[in-house]
């Protein structure tokens, strides 16, 4: 019977001290910001082959720190680097919509005009979807018309309608030295 007893005891004791405890949540966000710092040095780091799938990566940890974290601070910065990334994967309906879910949840976050605005800017010069982009790019002018992207956002719209040939010739007329003219 004392056996019992002592096997049983020795067998609580092991199963106590291989338990482990689930990290706070300031750990569990401390990790994925530690993760996207790591996945970055990877990524200027990483041969031309590689820079794919740490991108790739370093999207997922973004987008997972803003999932799981959506009232955060820092949530709708991990959503605009996410969508930066997508730019250069050329995943472009993602890119948008990582930044539509800033300008959906995160209206007073600092580059919420400039989310808006790289919808059109994406939308624009990497789909070319001209309407959507002007829609974008609207947006940005009604709801921030003193704001540079606003500025921006006008020029891109007078562009939108515009051959090549015709762009090209605004762009030489602006860059003309002032004693040319």
């Amino acid at each position: 019977m004392n056996r019992i007893i002592v096997i049983l005891l020795a067998a609580f004791a092991i199963s106590a001290c291989n338990e482990t405890t689930q990290p706070t949540k300031e750990e569990a966000k401390a990790s994925i910001i530690e993760n996207i710092e790591q996945t970055k040095v990877q990524l200027n780091e990483a041969g031309k082959k590689n820079k794919p799938s740490h991108a790739e990566r370093l999207v997922t940890l973004y987008t997972d720190y803003a999932d799981q974290y959506p009232k955060d601070s820092l949530a709708p910065e991990m959503l605009f680097m996410a969508g930066n990334v997508c730019i250069g994967l050329e995943e472009f309906d993602r890119s948008i919509s990582y930044f539509e879910r800033i300008d959906e949840h995160y209206k007073t976050y600092l580059k919420h005009p400039e989310a808006i605005y790289l919808s059109g800017f994406v939308a624009d010069y990497h789909q070319n979807k001209k309407g959507l982009a002007k829609n974008y790019y609207e947006k940005v002018i009604e709801l921030y018309p003193d704001h540079v992207f606003a500025k921006d956002a006008k020029q891109a719209i007078m562009a939108l309608s515009m051959s090549d040939e015709e762009l090209l010739k605004m762009f030489e007329e602006k860059n003309k030295p002032a004693a040319q003219e």
